[in-house]
């Protein structure tokens, strides 16, 4: 519980900062080009301050922007406002909306996903979501996603027996996080329900650390299960199944 807590307090102050990207993900400009076939409708999962689907909004696409922090979804509605972009979309909080997967199978033509997997807490974690997003693609729906490779993470261990690493030691937030290797990664998303499609790599420096990052664009194959495995909380592989009352866990009423 303090974990989950501490990611959400993490990624507030982030964006209570001023944090923003000026630019789309060129990885995204790229792909999307060659991979989106048509528009349609897209979900952009941990959308953070909305960058990557606010150019796909404005491409013409269906955008439904997904995330558990509030003042970054609120980011997100004040630049779309402030661009004057007339195409419909979605804001949602994944916190407070506790059965998003099991309402919505079959829904989406696109996912995409960056800079969020490693925020799962485990390689189990991380593989259930990839389950959750073959359940609400549609038929032949694509995915990309990325992903920090192990070992060229710049974050401060705190326990490494419990992979539990810290992104500002001063705040002293505890972010369990995973970091797959990348035969790993793929394999993960191969059994998920998905054939890939391409396996891009790319190395950058953050401060002293060389950072490696996998992308993967991948297709739905098949239904991966033909009941949805979901329990009581769309966000139950993040533990909060464990939770009594998540609102209560979201605004810190906790008793």
């Amino acid at each position: 519980m303090e974990i989950l807590l501490d990611t959400i307090k993490s990624y507030d102050s982030t964006y209570k900062s001023g944090y923003d990207k000026s630019y789309p993900s060129l990885e995204l400009v790229r792909i999307e080009k060659i991979f989106f076939k048509k528009k349609g409708s897209v979900l952009d999962f941990g959308c953070g301050p909305g960058t990557n689907g606010i150019h796909l909004l404005k491409k013409g696409y269906n955008l439904t922007f997904c995330d558990i922090s509030e003042f970054a979804l609120k980011k997100v509605t004040k630049k779309i406002k402030k661009l004057k972009i007339k195409k419909k979309f979605k804001i949602l909080n994944l916190l407070k909306n506790k059965n998003f997967f099991s309402k919505n199978r079959n829904k989406f033509d696109f996912i995409i996903c960056f800079s969020v997997m490693n925020n799962f807490q485990d390689k189990k974690t991380a593989k259930e979501y990839l389950g959750y997003f073959n359940q609400i693609l549609k038929k032949r729906g694509k995915i990309i996603i990325d992903s920090n490779l192990y070992g060229s993470h710049n974050y401060k261990s705190i326990n490494k027996k419990k992979n539990l690493f810290t992104t500002n030691p001063k705040n002293n937030y505890r972010l369990k996080m995973f970091f797959p290797k990348k035969k790993e990664f793929v394999n993960m998303i191969k059994s998920s329900g998905f054939v890939i499609n391409d396996v891009g790599l790319s190395s950058f420096k953050v401060f002293s650390t060389f950072e490696k990052e996998i992308i993967v664009s991948a297709t739905k194959s098949f239904q991966l299960f033909d009941e949805p495995p979901y329990s009581a909380s769309a966000f139950s592989p993040l533990k909060i199944n464990l939770i009594p009352n998540l609102s209560a866990i979201v605004t810190g009423n906790n008793t």
